[in-house]
């Protein structure tokens, strides 16, 4: 986009808001932000620990397209997403003496919750009841070991509760 594309994009923007008043936070349409996204996989299709160490070096090239709050030392977050580690959740599931159907049958979730505990639960509860609905079984829910102390005072501060949702389904 060049700058004359960029210009009549605002002015249109800024149009529009004048005929069309937007009813709530004005910063909410108008943000901007500095993602980058990086990709790396293997072309046969082999997973390897060498993907994640390639991926942790391109996340590492990113921090420039991240956002950094006033404590510069909270950013908005990153991460990698990678293929199930069953091992590890079969690990899990052995130690909760649940048993584990097929993988084909499994689904995980993160699910990112608030601090206070009441509204762990409160938040727990209601998935619960909507998987039940849609005929998914919860098997347990796996708190995600986290790291709070490399985090940045308005990070930490805003962190959630996360933990994994294990569900099975009850058929095919």
């Amino acid at each position: 986009m060049n700058n004359i594309d960029n210009q009549k994009n605002q002015e249109d923007l800024q149009h529009y808001h004048k005929r069309i008043p937007y009813p709530g936070q004005r910063w909410l349409v108008e943000e901007r932000d500095a993602c980058g996204v990086g990709f790396i996989a293997s072309g046969q299709g082999i997973a390897s620990h060498k993907l994640i160490e390639q991926a942790l070096v391109a996340l590492g090239c990113l921090e420039h397209r991240g956002g950094c709050s006033a404590d510069q030392d909270s950013g908005d977050g990153a991460g990698l997403l990678t293929a199930i580690p069953w091992k590890l959740l079969q690990k899990w599931l052995t130690e909760q003496g649940i048993d584990q159907p097929p993988t084909e049958q499994l689904g995980v979730g993160m699910v990112f919750l608030p601090q206070d505990e009441t509204l762990v639960s409160q938040g727990k509860s209601i998935v619960e009841e909507v998987l039940a609905q849609e005929g998914l079984k919860v098997l347990g829910w796996r708190v995600v070991p986290v790291r709070s102390e490399i985090l940045g005072i308005q990070a930490k501060a805003n962190q959630p509760h996360i933990e994994q949702l294990i569900v099975a389904s009850e058929g095919e």
